[in-house]
């Protein structure tokens, strides 16, 4: 009887079913990444809306505002640490209730409503937050003010302290500032992704913080920093040329390259935009920052020379262009002397003008 010997995959058989398996992974891997990604995108609007909910219901029992401290020296500190944008510091931990003579962090507001069982820590992380890591569950949540550093927090809220006089000499010359109200403009982007003008350092935590003995010395700090500020400038400033209001429509027109609007979107999501909640708590994911009221740029605080009396009152194409630029570009961008734009130098110049704040509405987020 003869048996029949089968026949082996030669080597070249062999390499070309590795060929099309590879091609397939290569074809394949790619649209799994992108799912993936916008899967967590969902999520992370989730987690703005919920915030966004958790503060409406807040305020439903404080007047209509949104959780603050109620600090009475304008600016704001390094989460779980001290700000200093003008100069001032203080010593301030964690475990410390905040003084309300000094600048606190602007997360400091937001963890309110986790001390208040109205949040949940694990909401406050993007999951495509390339710095995001473990949410921070003390076994007290009563007896901290504070997020420990910016691996815990992804995201940036609506700035809730006062603003500074133009004509004031320290930051205890304040004007009423940002603090959200209900009755605001239900448009008024309130919460989005981190903010691109602004990193962490030191985004490691060394030690929990379990006892009101901790210090403060490692924690993680949010700040401006001079490149990436520089960068987000540059980028600010390439955008006026292109911009231009276009009155039958009440919109903006301007073209702008995709590096450019990378460089002014939030790094969560691969720098291709930014989820974004409102007052009213809808939400949407925006292709660039600019998803305030009238085009108004989330992460800066509006430019006041747009609002010279001649802007206001003529309604020219010039009027509604240089009005739209000073919106749209901010105080980041760079700006008119005398101010120098630190952050209290940025509020004296929003101080000097008149512009009401329910006539132009101002998203100004920051960590």
């Amino acid at each position: 009887m003869r048996v029949r010997n089968r026949k082996a995959f030669t080597l070249v058989e062999l390499l070309t079913v590795v060929a099309i398996i590879s091609l397939l992974i290569s074809i394949l891997l790619p649209a799994l990444g992108r799912a993936r990604e916008m899967a967590r995108r969902a999520v992370c609007l989730s987690n703005l809306s919920q915030i966004a909910k958790g503060c409406i219901a807040y305020a439903s029992g404080q007047n209509g505002s949104f959780p603050c401290w109620n600090q009475t020296r304008a600016g704001f500190w390094y989460m779980g640490v001290e700000w200093g944008w003008d100069g001032f510091s203080a010593s301030n931990s964690l475990n410390n209730a905040p003084s309300l003579a000094s600048p606190i962090s602007n997360t400091r507001n937001l963890w309110m409503l986790v001390r208040q069982q109205s949040g949940d820590p694990k909401t406050f992380i993007c999951p495509s937050d390339p710095d995001g890591r473990e949410p921070f569950l003390p076994g007290d949540m009563t007896r901290v003010y504070d997020f420990q550093n910016r691996s815990q927090f992804s995201y940036s809220f609506q700035y809730q302290g006062p603003g500074v006089l133009a004509t004031g000499s320290s930051v205890d010359d304040i004007r009423p500032g940002w603090n959200t109200n209900v009755r605001d403009d239900n448009r008024l982007v309130i919460l989005a992704d981190a903010t691109p003008a602004m990193v962490a350092k030191n985004p490691t935590v060394t030690n929990p913080v379990d006892s009101a003995t901790d210090d403060h010395s490692f924690q993680m700090v949010t700040a401006v920093a001079g490149d990436v500020l520089d960068q987000f400038r540059i980028a600010l400033g390439n955008i006026r040329p292109t911009i231009r209001y276009d009155m039958p429509t009440a919109k903006g027109q301007y073209r702008v390259a995709q590096d450019t609007v990378q460089a002014v979107n939030s790094a969560n999501h691969l720098r291709e935009g930014q989820n974004i909640v409102r007052l009213d708590a809808s939400g949407e994911f925006a292709a660039n920052p600019w998803a305030g009221v009238y085009m108004d740029n989330i992460y800066t605080m509006q430019d006041p020379d747009c609002y010279s009396g001649t802007n206001l009152t003529a309604n020219t194409q010039a009027a509604n262009d240089a009005m739209l630029i000073g919106r749209m570009l901010g105080m980041y961008e760079g700006g008119p002397s005398p101010y120098a734009y630190t952050g209290v130098g940025m509020m004296q110049a929003w101080g000097a003008h008149s512009a009401s704040k329910s006539r132009f509405p101002d998203s100004f987020l920051v960590p």
